[in-house]
């Protein structure tokens, strides 16, 4: 008798992680896009989290 139960499976093609985020524990798969900071690994969403700041013109001192 044949088991054709192993042929009509979904093959199994879930990335596997190869690191993970240090700050949200989130996991980095393989072609994602990471960054190393001291020594710590982050993923793109805490990277920007973390280090992103939105550029402020300077306030003016009031004159008297």
């Amino acid at each position: 008798m044949v088991n054709d139960r192993v042929y009509l499976e979904p093959p199994d093609n879930e990335d596997a992680a190869v690191y993970k985020c240090e700050h949200c524990g989130n996991f980095i798969f393989e072609g994602d896009e990471y960054f190393e900071i001291t020594g710590e690994t982050l993923c793109e969403h805490c990277l920007h989290f973390l280090y992103s700041k939105f550029a402020q013109a300077p306030e003016e001192p009031e004159e008297y």
